[in-house]
């Protein structure tokens, strides 16, 4: 790391120099760190650096009155090093990712308020955009990883501390067969899906869900499609038949399916002639195949998907800031409340002020 750390700050010079750098240097100097970085490993920008900590969370002991301090800083600044930060956020999410496929739990670090979640905040609201355009699949990459924290296929959501034992084994009951649906999918068995899907129609008869686990199955079978393009770089459509479709024999069909999702730019690959049958050939890069995009409009997509991500993160805090303001929040703090002053003994019933829990009283009593 010791070696990498003067690359990465190399670009943008800080501070600024006094004669601007021209179109061209520009250009060059940040074409030359994007090719650094794409080839530097992820585990090597995860390593620590001198001291302790890594480049989004440094640890440094410093000493004031004879005393020595631990602070916590970060070398790389979103809005000036856009392009390490980016890659070192998605060399952090990418390890919890593999964690999590080998049973560990630390995908809970990049969830609503864990470490790198709030790295993740701070980098979309600060980043540089003009070098941002220099790295458009890593800045898709990163709102694919935030878009999975919230998908189906993923843990349920948690439900707020406040909800009732009865209630919580009420959610549960109504959930589980949804639940088993998404976990069926998740893992990939198509066995378990389908026989899911028979067992519970009913229920979702009952909820007016038919349409939406109808869905579900055909999202299915384009999911096991893509999950191909992780092991292959191409495979014959009869392959592809006996590992996705319904009708594993059917190779006509499958070879229809597949070319209605290239032309509707669900998937990335083309259909490549051949003696005895097509052959499907995923292409290696988003800046190859059907789906390449030309640097401007990569750049709109971003600032499109920017706005969007922008609007989220307003939407999230305004429903905590709301669900705080809630009946039922006010209740549970004004229960929690009255314990500790109980317990405390000390509290003045002339006082007024706020709560503990950043409630004003005279809302609390207002309930």
């Amino acid at each position: 790391m010791d070696d990498l750390l003067p690359q990465l700050l190399s670009f943008p010079p800080h501070p600024p120099p006094l004669q601007k750098l021209s179109d061209y240097e520009y250009h060059r100097q940040i074409k030359a760190l994007a090719h650094l970085l794409h080839d530097t490993s992820a585990s090597k920008l995860v390593k620590g650096v001198a001291g302790g900590g890594d480049l989004l969370d440094v640890r440094a002991s410093i000493f004031i009155s004879m005393q020595s301090l631990l602070i916590r800083a970060q070398i790389l600044d979103p809005a000036i090093n856009t392009l390490p930060y980016l890659y070192t956020l998605l060399a952090h999410i990418g390890g919890t990712q593999e964690e999590k496929q080998s049973g560990n739990s630390l995908l809970k670090v990049f969830s609503p308020g864990g470490q790198l979640w709030q790295k993740m905040l701070d980098f979309v609201q600060r980043f540089d955009p003009v070098q941002v355009r220099y790295a458009g699949h890593e800045w898709r990459r990163l709102l694919e990883k935030v878009a999975r924290v919230g998908d189906l296929s993923n843990k349920p959501m948690a439900m707020p501390k406040t909800t009732s034992s009865h209630a919580a084994r009420t959610y549960r009951a109504i959930a589980k067969p949804y639940d088993t649906l998404a976990e069926a999918f998740k893992d990939g068995n198509g066995e378990k899906l389908y026989a899911e899907l028979q067992a519970a129609q009913q229920i979702w008869q009952k909820d007016c869900n038919m349409g939406l686990v109808l869905q579900v199955l055909n999202a299915f079978r384009r999911f096991l499609i893509l999950k191909l393009e992780k092991t292959y770089a191409a495979l014959p459509i009869s392959l592809v038949a006996q590992q996705t479709s319904p009708q594993p024999s059917n190779i006509a069909e499958t070879e229809s399916y597949l070319t209605s999702l290239i032309a509707s730019g669900q998937l990335n690959a083309t259909l490549v002639p051949s003696a005895e049958t097509s052959v499907l050939r995923f292409a290696s890069t988003s800046h190859d195949g059907p789906l390449a995009r030309s640097e401007m409009q990569n750049f709109q997509d971003l600032q499109m998907q920017t706005e969007k991500f922008s609007y989220l993160t307003r939407h999230i805090k305004d429903t905590e800031r709301r669900l705080e303001l809630s009946k039922e929040y006010l209740e549970w703090a004004r229960k929690n409340q009255k314990s500790k002053d109980a317990g405390a003994g000390t509290a003045n019933p002339g006082t007024t002020g706020n709560s503990g829990y950043g409630v004003d009283e005279d809302m609390l009593a207002d309930m």
